[in-house]
């Protein structure tokens, strides 16, 4: 069903069956698709969460989920039951810490705040309240938490197919946030507008039910099968030093890491990654205090590598501000590590290096 304006009484109910439409959009090109329990949002009612979880085990994309998600456990059912992300809402008013918890055990990849705008405010509780934040209030809070993603709403648009509301998302933009903008979309044109403005994506919802816009053709508009470009800036450091040479040989000094990788960041990087090409037991504390000091800078994805061999140097670089570790010769003389680790951080944050 969809909602205007986020108004419950102005529904539109489209099917009984979220299953098959979850499934018909996966055989039409979905790669990715939002399920918001609108009970949950409202009245914390868990009277969707078995289908919710059903949608996650079947559709073959990825689900991010949201609506009603206010506790650890919550977030961490979802999560462990294959939701490729939760979205968080009410919980970045009323609860933070819940927010950090789940960046810090998941990896910011995995948490996605949602920014419901209305006049100018944040709006909580499935949108039926205004909290006393604004949207610089929300971008500060989200800086501090380690925020990677936001899906910010226009609540004004919702469904109203007038046009994404730009003018309310473009400040997350700005600030160097991922961005999936949602709210009055009509037509692939305004998907290439959020584009061009430098939204990370767009969400379709009145517009693709009421056959307006068709899913496969928006997919097909940005490339084959809807596959981005990403661009990917690797870092080999030695002595706490950028270097660069041929096959690890005559290697050159090429400046500060910290530096590299902020100017990569800010011209647009997708992701970067920062290896330590001569990892001993002896360099690896320094090298861990450089981590840290590029994650704090940045705000794209960070994959860290070099001498990680066990859980505990998996831990140590995640606990630094890695999104990623990667693990290169311990994946040949110690196979059981890339499950192990997997198993015990979640598959998104290890990088097999080959």
């Amino acid at each position: 069903m969809r909602l205007y304006q986020g108004n419950y009484s102005q529904q539109t109910v489209y099917s009984d069956d979220p299953l098959s439409v979850a499934l018909s959009l996966v055989d039409n090109g979905a790669q990715i698709i939002n399920v918001i329990d609108l009970d949950g949002a409202r009245t914390q009612s868990n009277s969707n969460v078995a289908t919710i979880k059903t949608i996650i085990a079947t559709a073959k994309c990825k689900v991010q989920v949201g609506g009603g998600i206010r506790s650890l456990e919550t977030a961490c059912a979802y999560l462990e039951s294959g939701a490729a992300a939760v979205i968080l809402g009410t919980a970045i008013v009323s609860n933070p810490n819940l927010v950090a918890q789940l960046i810090q055990r998941f990896g910011a990849n995995r948490v996605v705040l949602a920014a419901d705008i209305k006049d100018g405010s944040i709006a909580i509780s499935g949108w039926t309240e205004l909290s006393e934040y604004s949207a610089q209030d929300a971008i500060a809070l989200c800086r501090t938490l380690g925020v990677q993603r936001l899906l910010v709403t226009d609540i004004s648009k919702d469904g109203t197919m007038q046009g994404p509301g730009l003018a309310v998302a473009k400040p997350f933009i700005d600030a160097g946030f991922e961005v999936l903008v949602a709210g009055g979309v009509r037509a692939i044109r305004d998907l290439q507008a959020l584009d061009k403005a430098g939204a990370w994506g767009g969400v379709l919802g009145t517009a693709l039910f009421d056959h307006k816009v068709s899913l496969r053709a928006a997919i097909e508009s940005f490339g084959v099968n809807g596959l981005a470009k990403r661009i990917i800036p690797c870092l080999d450091v030695k002595d706490g030093r950028v270097v660069k040479g041929t096959n690890f040989k005559e290697l050159i000094d090429v400046g500060d890491p910290v530096d590299i990788a902020i100017a990569y960041a800010r011209d647009g990087a997708d992701e970067i990654v920062i290896l330590n090409i001569d990892a001993t037991d002896n360099n690896q504390a320094e090298f861990v205090t450089l981590v840290a000091e590029i994650a704090k800078h940045i705000n794209v994805p960070l994959t860290v590598g070099g001498g990680v061999s066990n859980l505990d140097d998996v831990r140590m670089f995640l606990n630094a501000g890695a999104d990623k570790v990667s693990i290169g010769s311990a994946a040949i003389t110690n196979p059981t590590l890339v499950r192990e680790a997997s198993t015990y951080f979640g598959a998104q944050c290890i990088v097999v290096s080959v």
